[in-house]
């Protein structure tokens, strides 16, 4: 393969990994933005998601599910994968929902906003990466 391809492929995956960080990075900042109404909710266990692979190394993720009322209807929901299993079914703590799409909330003790950060500052540094190593592949080109 030439130098040449090689580059033009390093080049589309770094902007494509990088669209994808500030795509979920982003959304993740919108949807913390739009979850504004504080509700009451009871934790009712984890759903758990058992993985494994061929080198046998095994693991599970936890996704935390509660149960609140809003607007006059029941809401049963699961949240994203979380390290924190200190809850136990009953417990009931504040979370925060879209008022307008009222099934998408933040638990705000597992919301890490250090991932989504993470997510837009590797998506910018890629992209200009990407536009680095384009610009001097253009100007060595001459």
């Amino acid at each position: 393969m030439s130098k040449r391809v090689s580059f033009v492929i390093f080049t589309a995956a770094l902007v494509i990994v990088s669209a994808v960080a500030l795509v979920r990075g982003i959304s993740a900042f919108r949807q913390i933005k739009r979850c504004t109404e504080s509700v009451s909710a009871e934790f009712i266990g984890y759903d758990i998601v058992k993985h494994s692979s061929t080198s046998k190394s095994r693991y599970q993720n936890y996704y935390p599910k509660f149960r609140y009322e809003y607007g006059g209807k029941l809401y049963e929901v699961t949240g994203c994968n979380t390290y924190a299993r200190d809850k136990t079914e009953g417990y009931v703590q504040e979370i925060y929902i879209d008022p307008d799409s009222p099934e998408d909330f933040i638990d705000p003790e597992n919301n890490n906003k250090l991932i989504p950060t993470i997510g837009v500052a590797a998506g910018i540094f890629m992209d200009i990466l990407a536009l680095y190593l384009i610009i001097d592949a253009v100007k060595n080109r001459k």
